[in-house]
C-alpha cells in the first residue's frame, strides 16, 4: 500500500453517515462490490483506503496502486482531461452497478447508499490523483464542514 500525499483533518470535513455509521466503515464492502461487478480492476482501486486516527484527528489515505502520485492541481491539461474522462466512465459503470444492487437489495441498502456517495469529495484539486495512469480519489464521501454534498459531487461538476 502506498500513502497518498494528503492528510485530512477531521475538523475540516464532514464524513458521510449511512444509518449512523461512517461511510468508511463500508470501504471493504464497496471494494468487494466493485471487484465482483466490474471487468476492469482499475475501478476497484479508484477509491483510496482511509485510515482514521482519532487521537490525531486526521485521516491518511492509501492506495494499492503503485507509481508517482500526482495531485490534480499539478496535472497538465491532457492529464486533467484523462482524469475527467475516467470519472465519467467510472460514474457510468458505478451507476449500472448501483442499479443492479438496488434491484437485488433495495434502494436503501447500505451498499447502495454508500455507492451513491462515493463521488463526493471536498476539494477536486487536492483530492484527485493520478497514480501512474490510474485515477485515485481521496476524501471520497466527504464534504467541507457544513457544505452541501451536491456542491462537491464529481459527477455534477462541469469540467469544460
Amino acid at each position: 500500500m502506498q500513502k497518498l500525499p494528503i492528510v485530512s483533518k477531521l475538523n475540516d470535513i464532514d464524513v458521510k453517515k449511512i444509518q449512523g455509521q461512517s461511510i468508511f466503515d463500508f470501504y471493504k464492502q464497496i471494494e468487494k462490490i466493485l471487484q465482483q461487478a466490474s471487468s476492469t480492476n482499475e475501478i476497484s482501486v479508484i477509491f483510496s483506503e482511509p485510515i482514521v486516527n482519532n487521537v490525531r484527528e486526521e485521516i491518511s489515505w492509501y492506495t494499492k496502486v503503485s507509481g508517482d502520485a500526482k495531485a490534480m492541481h499539478t496535472l497538465q491539461h491532457e492529464e486533467r482531461k484523462q482524469v475527467f474522462d475516467k470519472i465519467t466512465n467510472f460514474n457510468i459503470s458505478i451507476d449500472e452497478i448501483t442499479k443492479k444492487l438496488e434491484e437485488k437489495s433495495g434502494e436503501k441498502s447500505l451498499g447502495v447508499e454508500a455507492l451513491k456517495s462515493i463521488f463526493i469529495t471536498p476539494n477536486i484539486e487536492n483530492s484527485l490523483f493520478l497514480v501512474g495512469s490510474c485515477l485515485v480519489i481521496a476524501e471520497w464521501g466527504c464534504t467541507p464542514h457544513g457544505a452541501d454534498p451536491r456542491d462537491h459531487d464529481l459527477t455534477l461538476i462541469d469540467y469544460n
